[in-house]
């Protein structure tokens, strides 16, 4: 009867820890913390600093913006193609 008891309590505690945490995650500020830390947004008004050492820096000054762009340019080889030849393109290699 005792741990039967004890269990009960467990439960009962653990499912108030999750009913705490639902409340928390659909909160509009918890939406709002998740997605500026992993999808970069930001609200509409806010402004955003980014802090990066020199290492970072440099990087970002060498990069040669043309060249991106070119490379984004390349048109795909399935891009004439229709539905059935582009499913023989990537599975078997096939080029019409």
């Amino acid at each position: 009867m005792e741990n039967i008891e004890k269990e009960s309590i467990r439960l009962y505690d653990r499912i108030e820890s999750k009913k705490e945490y639902l409340a928390t995650v659909q909160t509009n500020a918890y939406t709002d913390r998740i997605m500026k830390a992993s999808q970069n947004r930001k609200n509409p008004g806010e402004e955003a600093i980014f802090l990066v050492d020199q290492k970072e820096v440099s990087n970002y000054v060498t990069l040669d913006t043309a060249t991106i762009i070119a490379e984004r340019a390349v048109i795909s080889p399935t891009a004439a193609m229709n539905n059935r030849q582009k499913w023989g393109y990537h599975l078997f290699g096939l080029v019409p």
